[in-house]
């Protein structure tokens, strides 16, 4: 049997941090090994838990969460780091990337969108934010979609259903298949193999989920 997903959480509210951890027990394959709420606190927990994947908040009661990276790295140099965070703008998601982050979501996220990103990271693929993308690519030449049209991108690849898509979004069904029919139109695709295909080109899919989803 394949070892959970060791994850350490890094956030400076209590409360947020004993969310994630219920919402990380219902996985099977996902465990909390390990809390902090400053810098200080997760650079001494660190080797004791030994996390194959940081959840860190960008800002922790005033320290930065991007210097936090480096010190991170320099103890457990193989350690994947997801951002998570309430910005969404360039400064703060650019400067993550640049410290050499494996991924970054905002706290508006769904939880399948969280879920997909921890498991992404872990595998040691980089992850992609589809409602960042336009923002971390600016000078892309490929079809440009929404932030909402990447979120259905990824969760249709990932063979979920429009209804199930429209739950975690907190939208309509009809919202969805709008949005769905939008995807398939701009990028011409025609079949579920298509959109894995876009989606893995723009980084929203790892390659190793989409063949165990496949069928």
């Amino acid at each position: 049997m394949t070892p959970p997903i060791r994850i350490m959480l890094i956030d400076d509210h209590p409360l947020l941090r004993r969310g994630l951890a219920l919402l990380f027990d219902r996985e099977t394959d996902l465990e909390v090994v390990g809390e902090a709420g400053t810098p200080a606190e997760a650079l001494a927990l660190l080797d004791t838990c030994a996390p194959d994947v940081v959840l860190l908040d960008i800002n922790l009661s005033g320290a930065s969460g991007i210097a936090l990276i480096h010190e991170l790295r320099a103890v457990r140099r193989q350690i994947r780091i997801l951002i998570i965070s309430m910005y969404d703008d360039l400064t703060h998601v650019g400067a993550a990337y640049a410290a050499g982050v494996d991924g970054y979501v905002t706290k508006s996220a769904s939880h399948i969108e969280l879920m997909t990103a921890i498991r992404t990271v872990a595998r040691g693929m980089p992850y992609r934010n589809p409602a960042l993308a336009p923002r971390e690519n600016p000078n892309t030449t490929e079809t440009t979609l929404s932030p909402r049209e990447g979120q259905v991108l990824q969760q249709l690849a990932l063979g979920f259903t429009n209804h199930d898509i429209a739950t975690a979004l907190h939208v309509s069904v009809k919202t969805i298949e709008t949005h769905r029919a939008r995807v398939m139109g701009k990028l011409n695709a025609h079949s579920r193999a298509d959109l894995v295909r876009h989606a893995i080109a723009r980084g929203l899919l790892d390659p190793d989920v989409a063949s165990t989803k496949a069928n």
